[in-house]
């Protein structure tokens, strides 16, 4: 076993992750070397994770080819080998990428099979953004009430964390809700309350 490849994946991927959002292109190249290293040493715990960090960053770059394809091998390793924050992130991604193609039955399926895994072991940042996604398949499906109360949850979790960017976007999503409910006097208050 090469442990300084198995260091630098691991190192990889910490800082793919801690750029995704914020550098998506530099940690798409940080997934792909990781990616690389792991290739090399054929470890699949470390294929697995590096391959989820690649494809995140792809389908934040909205580079949807192929994604739930790609994220098949990965769920069933995570399922296999009981890593279940990772199986719950690899279920949300797969939801997200559904519902960017209006499979909403689907997306719900697996947004809910993610809420619940991280729900179960405590991943705090996993169980918000996945709520988020249900509150917007709730809203694409018409189901105003359910996408308010679910995204109010959301906020609360949010509050919680001081998460002020994504405070200001679940407002805003709560808003779009209200107005599409035709609340008006709710909707305005919360746009108010993203600005």
């Amino acid at each position: 076993m090469d442990f300084k490849k198995l260091n630098d994946i691991d190192a990889l991927n910490a800082k793919s992750l801690q750029l995704r959002y914020s550098n998506t292109s530099q940690a798409l190249l940080f997934a792909e070397e990781a990616l690389k290293y792991s290739t090399e040493i054929n470890d699949e715990k470390w294929l697995a994770i590096s391959k989820l960090n690649k494809l995140w960053c792809l389908f934040l770059q909205s580079d949807f080819n192929d994604i739930i394809d790609e994220l098949i091998k990965p769920t069933f390793y995570f399922s296999d080998s009981g890593l279940e924050s990772y199986r719950a992130e690899a279920l949300l991604l797969t939801a997200q990428v559904q519902e960017g193609y209006g499979d909403y039955e689907n997306s719900a399926i697996n947004a809910y099979k993610a809420l619940e895994l991280f729900s179960n072991n405590s991943v705090e940042w996993g169980k918000i953004q996945t709520l988020s996604l249900i509150g917007s398949i709730q809203a694409r499906l018409g189901e105003y009430k359910n996408s308010i109360n679910t995204f109010t949850n959301c906020l609360e979790q949010r509050t919680k964390i001081n998460d002020l960017p994504a405070l200001a976007s679940t407002h805003n999503q709560i808003a779009r809700s209200y107005l599409l409910n035709n609340d008006f006097e709710n909707a305005e208050k919360h746009y108010k309350e993203s600005i």
